[in-house]
């Protein structure tokens, strides 16, 4: 994520050093185009002049932004498909974190947990974000983590254990 939101920053940087260079701004209202007319490349939005070649630095904003786009929805998209196979797999998991909670637990919280590269499972009756959180590489089971069915699913005793646990 941190690689996708960079990779954007620089494309968009890259696109306002065309800008300025294309068209230099001669006051306020002129630096206020050039930063309009780079966010139009977010909309994939180009000058219909097709007579003029740009200058390398918005060729290059050209081609990244919708290459990051794709990125950004392809994390989705996949994350979105791995899940069945995820909570299919749930059972046979050992030595995976089991966070049980709900809205309360921040995002921050869980991808440091999920940056220690083990699984981690999130019981929750609240999946408000949960592609989000499965874009980290979390699987997030959605029950009732009081439930004696839903603590099975998630086989605590093959969960990992931390020193002090009970």
């Amino acid at each position: 994520m941190y690689l996708q939101t960079a990779a954007g920053a620089v494309a968009l940087a890259l696109g306002f050093w065309g800008r300025m260079i294309e068209k230099p701004p001669h006051d306020f209202r002129g630096m206020l185009d050039n930063v309009f007319r780079t966010v139009q490349l977010i909309t994939l939005q180009f000058p219909a002049d097709l007579n003029s070649s740009p200058n390398y630095q918005l060729q290059i904003a050209r081609l990244a932004v919708p290459v990051v786009a794709v990125l950004a929805t392809f994390q989705v998209l996949i994350a979105s498909i791995t899940r069945p196979a995820r909570l299919a797999l749930l059972p046979y998991t050992s030595g995976h974190i089991v966070v049980c909670g709900s809205a309360q637990i921040t995002q921050s919280a869980l991808k440091t947990l999920a940056s220690r590269r083990q699984q981690v499972v999130v019981v929750g009756s609240d999946a408000g974000d949960r592609d989000v959180l499965e874009g980290f590489g979390l699987t997030i089971l959605e029950g009732d983590p009081l439930q004696e069915a839903t603590l099975r699913s998630v086989d605590l005793s093959r969960a990992a254990r931390f020193p002090g646990a009970g």
